[in-house]
């Protein structure tokens, strides 16, 4: 029912689906409307995983105890008056969720009180199906899990932006596989060597870091197929710069200043 003139407020729209819909629909679209009101409880409709209400007049706070639909793999709130505060209650059992849409909701925000610093977000953990993550200069200070990066070296392709922020850690290695990342991880505090996976990357850019050891990394597992751009610039990189850049069959662009 996108691109209409629909002018109903959104709590009424469920509550009239919430009868023979309640169990068996999957996917909502009601983008580009008219739609006003604010997001009730939709958990009820436990089969939905799609729903899309961006480009609407949605608008109040939303409320702290409602809970998306556990079965969600698309999520598009875009372009709204939506305000309040989302918390990880609100995703608590979403582990199917790979998109999130919520921008151009100028009041949609997380409260916190002036000296808080916000902590990396547990409620990644259970989020299986993202694609594309985008939490860069968002005032993060804290130490990247182990769970996290085992969460993505066993995709097959994601893209990833967690620059500017103050996250720290050592990244583990994984055993390698036929995988396709664009991984932006600075500027950060991440130290320690680069571990041998991450050479999978499409586009790997790790500026800004604390980064150590030598670049024998880069000599490690034979041909890499898929990496384009490689920035190590502005790290504590030692010693000779290898002579293995042949098994780089794609690589366009490289920094190693600083």
């Amino acid at each position: 029912m996108s691109n209409n003139s629909l002018s109903e407020e959104f709590p009424m729209i469920i509550h009239h689906l919430s009868g023979c819909a309640r169990y068996s629909l999957e996917q909502l679209s009601l983008s580009m409307n008219q739609i006003n009101g604010t997001l009730p409880d939709l958990s009820i409709f436990s089969s939905l995983k799609k729903l899309y209400l961006y480009g609407n007049k949605l608008n109040g706070e939303i409320p702290k105890d409602i809970k998306f639909p556990p079965q969600l793999e698309q999520l598009d709130l875009q372009s709204n008056s939506l305000k309040g505060v989302l918390t990880d209650y609100h995703f608590a059992n979403m582990s199917k969720l790979y998109f999130l849409e919520l921008s151009d909701n100028s009041l949609l925000a997380l409260a916190f009180s002036q000296n808080w610093v916000p902590v990396f977000p547990k409620w990644l953990e259970t989020q299986n199906q993202f694609q594309g993550i985008d939490i860069s200069n968002a005032g993060i200070a804290d130490m990247v899990p182990k769970w996290f990066w085992a969460n993505l070296a066993f995709r097959e392709f994601i893209s990833m932006n967690i620059s500017y922020n103050n996250l720290h850690g050592i990244i583990p290695n994984f055993p390698t596989k036929n995988i396709q990342y664009s991984l932006i991880l600075g500027p950060n505090q991440f130290d320690g060597p680069v571990p041998p996976f991450l050479r999978g990357s499409v586009f790997l850019d790790l500026p800004k870091n604390q980064f150590s050891d030598s670049l024998s990394f880069l000599c490690a597992n034979g041909t890499v197929e898929t990496l384009y751009e490689l920035d190590l610039s502005s790290n504590h990189f030692s010693g000779k710069i290898p002579d293995c850049w042949s098994h780089f069959k794609s690589l366009t662009y490289l920094d190693l200043s600083q």
